[in-house]
């Protein structure tokens, strides 16, 4: 359990110089930032700490930035939870989502018009698979008639004995 406590020590020195301390064990300055950045502590923004002259400056920021340049309340907010270098990323996916979302729907009436397509042709092989109907017979033919018109004999080869057709009787 020693490890849950970490203490960090610097000494600034009048010749600009720094010493570094962990656990007062000496140490330098990238270790130090190794270990805090280990620990999940954002060195990167630099906004884990509010100096003094901040805190007025932070009260007077506008809820949000008038231009993609400036910062206000809502981007220093993101820059300190760290979504802001996420903007980036979230704009290509939803330029990218609307990419395919149009295709998806090119796509999907592409299917509509083939389905409708398909159902026209099978009512027409449905109309072509149907058995052919036997000629309606007129009331005054005989079945003798019928049989020799489905043989391609004409009337007119054939003396007519009557005006309706009549079986031969031999």
């Amino acid at each position: 359990m020693a490890d849950r406590q970490l203490v960090i020590t610097r000494t600034a020195t009048k010749s600009n110089k720094s010493q570094y301390y962990v656990n007062d064990k000496a140490s330098n300055f990238t270790e130090v930032t190794d270990l805090l950045k280990a620990r999940g502590i954002d060195l990167d923004h630099k906004r884990f700490l509010i100096l003094q002259g901040e805190v007025e400056a932070i009260s007077q920021m506008k809820p949000k930035a008038p231009s993609e340049h400036e910062d206000g309340l809502l981007e220093y907010l993101e820059d300190i939870i760290g979504t802001s270098a996420l903007k980036q990323p979230i704009e290509e996916k939803a330029k990218e989502l609307e990419a395919l979302s149009e295709e998806r729907g090119e796509k999907l009436n592409r299917v509509k018009i083939i389905e409708k397509d398909k159902e026209a042709l099978e009512v027409r092989a449905s109309q072509w698979a149907r058995p052919a109907r036997e000629p309606r017979r007129r009331s005054h033919q005989a079945p003798g008639c019928v049989r020799r018109m489905r043989a391609g004999l004409s009337r007119a080869r054939r003396p007519r004995r009557s005006s309706t057709c009549s079986r031969r009787t031999s």
